[in-house]
């Protein structure tokens, strides 16, 4: 079957928030593999969802899955978990690099949102840029 004919069936179920990310980790595998931070129940996502094409229970803790991965309304990998928890089969076909890549960004975003404590403009005039620790920059 083509990717494209893929994104096109009917879901059985879509995931979105702290849901569709937490979809793509599992105990031991993770569709993610650019990110090793604990995703847990990452709050705030609002452009990830999983669609969930056909989810079969074997028993109590094992199922097959095939799910489409879509990141601001565009599909990006399609991936597959079977077994323990999704644990003993996972496997993801990216369709999208660009999106993909996209998305692994916005999910480093929201884990932190506060990557640089304070930015400065070059025009800005710092007091403490050359005067610090008892020194000074003689100019």
């Amino acid at each position: 079957m083509k990717p494209i004919d893929f994104y096109q069936l009917e879901p059985v179920k879509i995931l979105d928030g702290a849901e569709a990310i937490n979809e793509l980790r599992g105990f031991y595998y993770n569709h993610i593999p650019e990110i090793t931070d604990d995703l847990g129940w990452l709050n705030g996502n609002k452009q990830i969802y999983v669609k969930i094409i056909n989810r079969r229970y074997i028993d109590d803790r094992r199922y097959w899955q095939v799910a489409g991965v879509w990141f601001d309304d565009i599909p990006v990998m399609i991936i597959q978990n079977a077994g323990r928890e999704g644990d003993d089969h996972a496997r993801r076909f990216i369709t999208n690099e660009d999106a993909y890549l996209d998305m692994v960004d916005y999910i480093r975003n929201l884990l932190n949102p506060n990557i640089c404590d304070k930015v400065y403009s070059v025009e800005e005039d710092i007091k403490d840029l050359i005067e610090f620790y008892g020194y000074k920059l003689s100019l």
